[in-house]
């Protein structure tokens, strides 16, 4: 009698820890199941506001579950978003997280076909939408012969694509914010930035006529009208650059 007691007894135990086990492993389950991520810092934006990358990141309510974010990041399992190369998801706790955002670094972009065609600093097609961007400058009056993604833009003279790097990075380098660059047939650019045109001529000495850009700024600030740098001199000791205020 005393040995079939304890025979009961082992088994009531037993039956007590798969009962604890399987509770713990449900409570864990739907732990699990339901924790989120409700703590979020972004880092390397700057073509997305964190709230819209956050969107594309995240674009279903249960995409934030952190089980499926660990399972997505260990698979390498990624948003396609269009102008960030990568991101990396960075899990701090079940709660938080670091999201580093690699973004395509575009220069410029130009009208081909219907659709706005954006290129890097190589010259290499990065990205297309149906409109353009703010903060991008537009490249007009100049006719490309082939333009296809990934691949560098196709000119029938190279010193046309070459004046255009060197103009938009100067842009860039010295963060002039300019809505279009338009080219005419003898490679003489205009600038449209805020209400004001400002023609650059030729190619030669661009880097020190975008520093005097620079420079002149502040002096026409909320100004429109027409400013010609295309007179440049980099000998003259005190330089005057005409600017014609628009006619009301």
């Amino acid at each position: 009698m005393e040995q079939k007691r304890r025979v009961n007894t082992k088994w009531i135990v037993a039956a007590v820890i798969l009962v604890l086990a399987a509770a713990l492993l449900l409570w864990g389950y739907l732990f699990v199941k339901n924790t989120r991520l409700e703590n979020i810092t972004v880092e390397g934006n700057h073509h997305y506001s964190k709230d819209e990358l956050l969107e594309l990141i995240f674009p279903e309510p249960e995409d934030r579950l952190t089980v499926n974010v660990w399972l997505r990041e260990y698979r390498g399992e990624h948003q396609t978003i269009p102008f960030v190369s990568r991101y990396e998801i960075t899990l701090d706790d079940l709660n938080t997280a670091h999201i580093m955002v690699y973004e395509k670094h575009v220069i410029a972009c130009l009208e081909y076909m219907g659709s706005i065609m954006y290129f890097d600093k190589d010259g290499i097609v990065v990205e297309s939408e149906d409109e353009n961007n703010e903060g991008v400058p537009e490249i007009t009056g100049i006719d490309f012969s082939r333009i296809v993604m990934h691949q560098p833009i196709a000119v029938k003279n190279q010193e046309v694509f070459t004046a255009i790097l060197n103009l938009t990075q100067l842009l860039s380098l010295y963060e002039l914010d300019v809505e279009r660059v338009y080219y005419n047939d003898d490679l003489e650019a205009r600038l449209y930035m805020d209400g004001l045109k400002v023609e650059l001529g030729n190619s030669k000495y661009m880097d020190e006529k975008i520093m005097e850009l620079k420079s002149i700024l502040p002096s026409i600030a909320g100004q429109s009208g027409t400013l010609y740098l295309d007179s440049f001199d980099p000998d003259a000791i005190n330089p005057h650059y005409r600017f014609m205020p628009e006619k009301n």
